[in-house]
Order: C-alpha cells, then sequence, then structure tokens
C-alpha cells in the first residue's frame, strides 16, 4: 500500500511540474522533494541550519573528552588538552567559526599489535555512530574552500601541534552537540591512511 501510494504522489507531483514548466517558479523555499524509484526524499540546504534550533541532548557521554578511540586503535603523541583555548569549526553557511572552550586534539593511529587492519573510513564512521547517537549534527562535510583556507592560516594559532589537520589536502567533518553545560565541537579529518584526527572543543 505505501508503495502505491508513493507511486501516484510521484505520478502527481510529475504532471504538476508538467503544468507548470512556462512559470517562473516563486518558490524560494530551502526544501526540494526529489522523486527516484518511487521513494519520496527532503534535502534540506544546510545553510539554513539554525544552531539554536538543535535539540539540548541529555545522553550520557561521560567526562571529558567524552570518546574513546574505535577497537583497534589508540591516541598518540600525547594529546593536547587545553583548559581554554580556541578551534575553528567548519560551518554550514561556509564559514570558519572560532569556538572558545575546553580543548582536546589528537592524532588517531592503529593500536600495536591490533590484529584488525584499521582505516580511515572505520575510524571516522566509528565516531560519527558515537557523535549522532549522543545527539550530535553534522554541520560540514568536504575541502575547506581557498577563503576557509585563508582564514584558517591567518587565525589558527595551534595550527602544527599535534592534533593539527592536513586542511590544505584533506577533507574534514565537523559536528556539534548541543548540551546544557556548553556546546560541544567535533571535527574529523578524512585521508588515504590508517589513521585519522579529532579536534574536539566544549564551550
Amino acid at each position: 500500500m505505501k508503495r502505491a501510494i508513493l507511486s501516484s504522489l510521484g505520478l502527481a507531483l510529475l504532471a504538476s511540474a508538467c503544468n507548470n514548466s512556462g512559470q517562473e517558479n516563486q518558490n524560494n523555499s530551502d526544501t526540494t522533494i526529489v522523486i527516484k524509484d518511487t521513494i519520496v526524499e527532503t534535502k534540506t540546504d544546510p545553510q539554513s541550519l539554525d544552531i539554536n534550533s538543535i535539540q539540548i541532548s541529555t545522553a550520557d557521554i561521560g567526562d571529558f573528552p567524552f570518546f574513546t578511540t574505535p577497537e583497534g586503535s589508540e591516541y598518540i603523541n600525547n594529546p593536547k588538552v587545553k583548559a581554554f583555548d580556541a578551534l575553528l569549526i567548519a560551518m554550514p553557511d561556509g564559514s570558519l567559526q572560532s569556538k572558545e572552550g575546553k580543548v582536546f586534539k589528537s592524532f588517531i593511529h592503529p593500536s600495536k599489535g591490533s590484529v584488525n587492519e584499521i582505516t580511515n573510513l572505520y575510524l571516522n564512521k566509528s565516531y560519527e555512530d558515537a557523535i549522532l547517537k549522543a545527539g550530535g549534527i553534522k554541520l560540514f562535510d568536504g575541502k575547506l574552500s581557498p577563503e576557509q583556507i585563508k582564514i584558517y592560516d591567518e587565525k589558527a594559532r595551534y595550527k602544527g601541534e599535534d592534533g593539527s589537520m592536513d586542511i590544505y589536502n584533506n577533507p574534514i567533518k565537523s559536528y556539534i552537540i548541543r548540551r546544557a553545560d556548553g556546546d560541544i565541537y567535533i571535527q574529523l579529518e578524512d585521508n588515504i591512511d590508517a589513521s585519522s584526527t579529532i579536534q574536539l572543543l566544549q564551550e
């Protein structure tokens, strides 16, 4: 029954689109509807995301820095933990925003003697699953633009430290977990190696 309903809806939308093909589209909504194999999907422009509208998470996530490394991996090179510092966070509107608070930064590599083959995909997917389970929302996924990189070069005093990301060559992902005691921002690095990098800040 559901498949039939979706198919009918798809035909109705297609007919409506054909009837209006000669008219200028006056709809400026950020939400579009895509018909594909009789499945209706909605996609929202990430630039329309209002962080203040994200639900406050009450999940029990333990103590700072909240996340342990996935099985078979470990933090290396003495992770940087600072009681107060700033991080540049990639936001949905394409900007880099400086956030201040308690900071954790570290490289993540396979554990010595691990019998499991570790990949960047495994590491980042493990963190993403944990972040989303804790009520997090993805803010950004991709390579930084030349404008963002320029801002990073000018303002990221921490670049070059352990836990720094190669933003010049690799994509990054950023997330937020809204908390009553201070929002948490997390960034992860995509690369082709069996490693990753995490940067975490709680305001």
